[in-house]
């Protein structure tokens, strides 16, 4: 059960972490697409759909380490800091409201964090049970 909780946590931290490499690369697609040597002013499709890949794979992360996470903190962290940026990376898509970025990167950053700290937590009560 705890190895489950390690992958989906790592599932979790590196999505995020992707996500937010993706969230800083996007001005750079932006400087990029105003150049003169890019032909197309609108940005990929493929592009634009990674951060809902992402945050659907961060979404199967959390729901499995949520499940099996013996750390009562970490099951809201969790649920609560997805929520906040998938609420955050909607409202890009739509523009409900202006939203600075560093939001987004917060709360991206905030999940990984999460899932690190959960597998951290993990590791420690593993190494404690094998010297028992």
């Amino acid at each position: 059960m705890k190895i489950v909780s390690v992958k989906s946590d790592v599932l979790g931290a590196t999505s995020g972490a992707l996500c937010l490499i993706h969230c800083l690369a996007t001005p750079l697609l932006f400087l990029y697409s105003t150049s003169p040597f890019y032909n197309n002013s609108n940005k990929p499709l493929w592009w634009t759909s990674l951060d809902l890949i992402f945050i659907t794979f961060s979404l199967i992360a959390i729901i499995q380490s949520i499940k099996v996470t013996q750390l009562k903190l970490i099951k809201p962290l969790l649920a609560s800091n997805w929520l906040i940026l998938f609420g955050l990376i909607i409202n890009e898509k739509f523009e409900y409201f202006k939203i600075e970025e560093i939001y987004s990167y917060i709360f991206s950053f905030s999940l990984i964090i999460t899932h690190l700290y959960n597998v951290r937590h993990i590791n420690s009560t593993q190494n404690k049970e094998s010297i028992i």
